[in-house]
């Protein structure tokens, strides 16, 4: 429907009148107009209120005479709608985070990353639902070497762990504690958006699928598992994923100066990796654009299993959660990386005067 023309002046007066009874001529008389003048203005707002109805707008009438009525359009709120089982794919996502991006300036985003279940340590998976619930989350990126996958590595297998890759064993090693992480998360960050991007690990499983030494049936067995009923957003075989200005990915590279290395090679990002689980950060500071870059820890096991059954031990893994509070308007962002601390009878972390701590279940490295 074409927008009317505005009504001319006091025509909403003359519209209430004529509903209250009044004659075109009484009206005439009151306002000192002609009667065509009366009967043009009442068409002219009638019009105008019919299409202000259709678009849901509602009529803000100015106390003052002397000035036209004024409208203005109501504002629907946004409503973040709990995910379902037919929207927790990559449009899904995109749906979701246009419209928190509406009702939030400010998007606080967690990243658990390398949890390598079944090596996971319940202390630190424990700490870090206190923490999430403590702030509150807007975006939990999920998996980043979430599994493990011991037995269908391309590594020399453990002794202790079974030598023939099979997907019973990977599966059933996997599928409770999964559940129960990507639970806790939920439950803890009240709902957020959940993607899941996949770690070097992580994607063990779909190549030993694809190379034939299982069937690739099994495939959708474990992309079910990976969505859990629909709670977790699957964006398909990706180990990366760009919001606005923050670059997200598994793997920054290698070395001693990850974070550096990421900024170095492009400046016009923020960056976000895990993959060395040995927490990093650096700043670059480019002619138009900051470029601020995380690297975050790890919370499984701090021994590995493969080092620790064979008599020795050089890791200089550390656990640590990090957070972005990313700011979608000037795409500058802030980040923190809780280190994890431990004491005789609590796994903590602290930020500025705030602790956040649970007690050790005893289960995980001490």
């Amino acid at each position: 429907m074409k927008k009317p023309t505005k009504p001319r002046l006091n025509a909403d007066k003359f519209y209430k009148m004529r509903q209250d009874g009044y004659t075109n001529k009484q009206i005439a008389q009151r306002y000192n107009v002609s009667v065509s003048g009366v009967r043009g203005g009442v068409s002219e707002y009638r019009k105008w209120r019919k299409w202000v109805q259709r678009d849901n707008q509602e009529p803000e009438l100015n106390a003052i005479e002397t000035k036209l009525p004024k409208f203005k359009q109501a504002i629907k709120p946004v409503v973040i709608r709990r995910l379902t089982y037919n929207d927790n794919n990559a449009d899904g996502f995109w749906s979701r985070y246009k419209a928190l991006k509406k009702s939030k300036r400010w998007v606080k985003i967690f990243f658990p990353f390398d949890k390598h279940i079944p090596f996971h340590d319940p202390d630190a998976v424990a700490l870090d639902a206190e923490i999430i619930k403590s702030i509150g989350a807007d975006i939990i990126i999920h998996g980043s070497d979430i599994f493990d996958f011991p037995t269908i590595s391309r590594h020399e297998p453990d002794y202790e762990l079974q030598q023939s890759p099979s997907f019973d064993d990977c599966y059933e090693r996997i599928q409770s504690a999964y559940k129960e992480d990507t639970d806790r998360l939920i439950e803890a960050g009240n709902y957020p958006l959940m993607p899941f991007i996949f770690g070097n690990h992580d994607l063990r499983f779909n190549e030993m699928a694809l190379s034939g030494r299982t069937p690739k049936t099994l495939l959708r067995l474990f992309t079910d598992l990976i969505k859990h009923e629909g709670r977790v957003h699957y964006l398909g075989n990706t180990q990366e994923l760009l919001l606005d200005s923050l670059f997200i990915r598994h793997d920054g590279g290698a070395g001693q100066n990850v974070a550096k290395s990421m900024t170095t090679k492009d400046h016009t990002v923020h960056h976000v990796a895990g993959h060395t689980h040995r927490p990093d950060g650096y700043t670059h500071k480019a002619i138009r654009f900051t470029s601020h870059a995380m690297v975050v820890g790890c919370r499984c096991d701090l021994v590995p299993h493969y080092e620790t059954n064979r008599g020795k031990y050089t890791s200089n893994w550390t656990q640590s959660l990090g957070m972005a509070i990313l700011d979608t308007d000037t795409d500058a962002v802030q980040f923190t990386n809780f280190m994890y601390y431990r004491d005789e009878t609590h796994i903590y972390a602290i930020d500025g005067t705030t602790r956040y701590s649970v007690p050790l279940s005893f289960t995980g490295v001490i």
